[in-house]
């Protein structure tokens, strides 16, 4: 299945659509992650920086991926997904904050 919807096939949708849901599950559960290690270890700041970098080198490769696969377009669909990740976490979050004032 090849369909055409001007630059971009179908199949392209697709696949930004999961690389761009792997990368933001991957980003923020990496940042989840570090934030739960900074209370128990000696240098918070290392780890900090350290799973920044990392989390920004993850994000670049597979937009770099995503680029090479799907063009622009799908570099976009890709990025947005990835983003949209972001807001879940973040009502689950602020819900959990209410719930123990």
């Amino acid at each position: 299945m090849n369909v055409e919807l001007g630059q971009i096939t179908v199949l392209q949708i697709f696949q930004a659509l999961a690389l761009g849901t792997v990368l933001g599950v991957a980003y923020f559960g990496g940042l989840k992650l570090t934030l739960n290690r900074i209370e128990s270890t000696k240098h918070p700041a290392v780890v900090v920086f350290l799973s920044y970098i990392l989390r920004l080198l993850l994000i670049f490769t597979g937009l770099f991926l995503l680029y090479r696969i799907a063009g622009l377009t799908g570099l976009l669909l890709g990025a947005v997904t990835a983003l949209c990740m972001m807001f879940p976490f973040m009502l689950l979050n602020n819900e959990k904050e209410g719930q123990s004032s």
